[in-house]
């Protein structure tokens, strides 16, 4: 009896350390800018010229150099993200031991102004430049964004930190799930945020 009773206090304690460990491993992990590592960033701001079956042609932004790129192994692995319409400008992270692309992202798509809860009128305004700000929010203030080697971060202010406490910049490893011209989920604090634009109210007029 003496054994059993010590048995289901092990049990027990086994239990509750268990669970302690879970709500530890499920708390998302951050860290400030400061602390972020130095990331040899391999992916190419390019314009898109031409799609031809799984190729793409394009242009290198920064020297004018033309370049083909396979992008079937991304779209099978789901990496392609927004739509490759010519003459829109992509970010690309091309595999340096091949012709292929490990990801592609539709900027001219992604830099937008974007709403996840038209409600509250809450969302983000993605510029060409690497600002990002937030509408609304007040819970956090976006500052920069970046795609390195076809991954989002985002570097923001945490507004909910204690008033005498020194305000610094947070870093989020954000992940773009889906993406077109309407719409833009993505993985923001281990979050997801469905966005679409704005929808504009049609104004009608109505004659005498």
């Amino acid at each position: 009896m003496k054994n059993r009773y010590c048995y289901n206090i092990i049990l027990v304690v086994i239990i509750v350390a268990s669970l302690g460990s879970c709500k530890k491993g499920n708390k998302i992990e951050r860290h400030s800018v400061a602390e972020e590592p130095v990331i040899v960033d391999s992916s190419i701001i390019v314009r898109l010229d031409n799609v031809e079956g799984n190729q793409i042609s394009v242009t290198i932004q920064n020297t004018g150099e033309r370049r083909t790129y396979n992008y079937d192994q991304a779209q099978t692995e789901g990496q392609v993200k927004g739509s490759l319409t010519k003459g829109d400008k992509l970010s690309v992270y091309p595999d340096s031991k091949s012709k292929k692309v490990r990801s592609v992202i539709n900027l001219s798509e992604f830099e937008a102004q974007w709403f996840f809860d038209m409600n509250q009128h809450r969302g983000m305004k993605i510029e060409s430049d690497g600002a990002i700000s937030s509408i609304n929010m007040e819970d956090v203030s976006f500052r920069n964004w970046f795609i390195k080697n076809g991954q989002l971060i985002i570097h923001y202010v945490d507004m909910q930190q204690r008033a005498d406490s020194v305000q610094q910049y947070w870093v989020d490893h954000s992940e773009i799930i889906y993406l077109s011209k309407d719409k833009l989920d993505i993985r923001f604090r281990g979050k997801i945020l469905q966005c679409q634009h704005e929808k504009k109210v049609i104004k009608f007029k109505f004659g005498k």
